[in-house]
């Protein structure tokens, strides 16, 4: 039996080669070129049916003899942070743009002190390839449940309050901040900040949550708000849980109880509101 033929590594700049002298030739033609080292026309064809990747990857680093499969993300580890952030920032219905996803990629990657790392166009479409992500004009109405659960949730809704002075009755929610302006366009399958606003149904506010990346932010220093630390701004099951217990304490020494309508997002845990006995928890169906 004939000892089995191992791989030949090519660096990137010869897969480039063999791509820019590919066209109209055979398979099997090109596997005999001398630059590739006895390659077989298998290789010959995986490597052309990335040619689109190999080609952006060589723009990137054009100065670079470094070899390279390009089966995945050299940088998995920022590819997975942005690829959570997407997720979290699309959960908010936030419109994202292929610019955001690059700022927060250097970003990351200025974090994780990856300085090597280029947010470049390739890499962003690359990103989105893996992921399957895809540019769509932003709808309003998308986010919006159907009319008949909207009919029913407004005959249910007198019974659910009865019992609640409307000074007891709460909505809260989550919402970020961007400091530019959101484009008419998101990547879809953001902000900054990201807050919680409680209103109740008489008009009285409870103290707006800031979360941000600095424990004191300069912005806000004469500002009575409540703030909180996330390295990346987001609203977590942890901060949630902090700040509904501080809200539960307040309406114990008042003597109160109330009801507080929220969504499903999954910073809002069911299984730990259950033990807030002066709360009373109505959830939102998801959109």
């Amino acid at each position: 039996m004939p000892p089995k033929s191992t791989r030949n590594e090519l660096m990137l700049k010869h897969k480039v080669e063999l791509i820019k002298n590919s066209e109209g030739k055979f398979h099997r033609v090109l596997a005999k070129q001398d630059f590739l080292f006895g390659c077989g026309r298998t290789q010959v064809g995986n490597i052309l049916k990335k040619k689109a990747e190999y080609l952006s990857a060589y723009e990137e680093n054009e100065d670079s003899d470094w070899k390279q499969h390009c089966n995945g993300s050299s940088y998995n580890d920022v590819d997975l942070l942005i690829w959570e952030w997407f997720q979290h920032a699309r959960s908010l219905n936030m419109p994202v743009s292929g610019t955001m996803i690059q700022e927060k990629a250097l970003e990351f990657t200025k974090q994780l002190n990856k300085p090597d790392f280029k947010a470049s166009n390739g890499w962003l479409g690359r990103f989105k390839g893996r992921h399957n992500i895809a540019f769509s004009a932003v709808s309003r109405e998308k986010g919006c449940v159907d009319g008949d659960v909207v009919e029913d949730w407004k005959l249910k809704l007198p019974d659910i309050i009865a019992r609640y002075q409307p000074k007891d009755i709460y909505n809260m929610d989550e919402s970020g901040c961007v400091k530019h302006a959101l484009p008419t366009k998101t990547l879809a399958v953001c902000g900054e900040d990201h807050h919680v606003t409680v209103l109740n149904m008489a008009g009285d506010f409870e103290k707006t949550l800031i979360i941000g990346r600095s424990a004191k932010p300069h912005c806000f220093r004469n500002i009575d708000i409540n703030q909180l630390l996330n390295k990346r701004a987001w609203m977590t099951s942890t901060i949630f849980i902090e700040w509904i217990t501080q809200f539960n304490r307040k309406m114990c020494r008042q003597d109160r109880h109330a009801l507080l309508f929220l969504d499903n997002a999954s910073a809002h845990p069911h299984d730990l509101l259950i033990y807030l006995f002066t709360l009373k928890f109505i959830f939102f169906k998801t959109n």
